[in-house]
């Protein structure tokens, strides 16, 4: 999957270049699924010969889609070995205290796997075949729904959940049904999610900020997972530890009047919806600002 001909035969549509004052950049989207995703090895920095020659990642950006679907959106540009850097017509104090900050929409779908469940098939509901609905054929599992009803095709039931069955043979029930129960450790979250979280798109919030630092840029690759703590001049609200996830960061070298380079940093985060919290050990780890 790391190789330029998959990665080529991934991507919907072509390569867009676009122009700024003082940078090119190159973004492509590509279609995975979740076994690419896993097998999949690009970072920060890494080579994208395959967008443009010479250039490097600068933005990876995942998105779901649906069950074992996702969208990659990756963005490069020309390394630094290969370009000269701009120049920013502040001095080094003025430079240092600049931030720009905002907050943008965003959104998360919830699959059921989240929650530890999975849609009822037809094979999980087999017809009973006695009118006090203990015996079923043999060789078949009959799912209870996580109220105890019994399923029905496309009905949710719980991954932990164990099926009735019947012996022909033993002529008796082998094993009793149980719905199961709700099941977050798949789930990128701590804690309980919401019921009604469930199989939908929930609105939430994107924060953006942009800082300069006398830091080089190998310096600031530690940015990645949940929040710990944030910046002095760059915290968003709220901010306590695990409700804000790294999304993307670009790190570009400029040169102040004064002759000297700084690296500009533009972060951006995912807030984690209502009163949820991203769990560090499933995202990363916690972020070193």
């Amino acid at each position: 999957m790391d190789s330029d001909l998959n990665l080529k035969e991934k991507m919907i549509g072509g390569v867009n270049e676009n122009h700024t004052e003082n940078r090119i950049t190159y973004e492509c989207l590509l279609l995975l699924t979740s076994e690419d995703l896993s097998q999949l090895e690009l970072g920060i920095g890494d080579s994208a010969s395959w967008l443009a020659p010479n250039s490097e990642i600068r933005s990876i950006s995942k998105t779901f889609l649906a069950d074992g679907s996702w969208t990659l959106r990756i963005v490069a540009e020309v390394g630094d070995k290969n370009k000269t850097y701009p120049t920013v017509r502040l001095n080094e104090n003025e430079l240092l205290k600049s931030v720009e900050a905002g907050y943008d929409v965003s959104s998360i779908f919830f699959p059921l796997d989240w929650f530890g469940c999975r849609t009822a098939t037809n094979a999980d509901c087999p017809q009973f075949i006695d009118p006090a609905q203990r015996k079923i054929p043999d060789g078949c599992g009959k799912y209870q729904t996580l109220d105890g009803n019994w399923a029905t095709p496309g009905s949710i039931i719980a991954i932990n959940g164990t099926p009735l069955c019947y012996s022909e043979e033993a002529g008796k029930t082998i094993q009793s049904a149980s719905p199961g129960s709700l099941d977050f450790s798949q789930s990128p979250f701590t804690g309980k999610i919401p019921d009604h979280f469930m199989r939908q798109t929930v609105t939430t919030r994107l924060y953006r900020c942009c800082f300069y630092t006398k830091k080089e840029m190998h310096k600031l690759d530690g940015f990645c997972g949940v929040n710990g703590k944030f910046g002095n001049r760059c915290q968003a609200h709220p901010a306590q530890t695990g409700r804000w996830v790294a999304k993307s960061q670009r790190l570009r070298q400029i040169t102040a009047l004064n002759g000297k380079t700084y690296t500009r940093v533009e972060r951006v985060m995912l807030e984690a919806p209502g009163d949820l919290r991203w769990a560090a050990e499933r995202n990363g780890g916690l972020w070193k600002w």
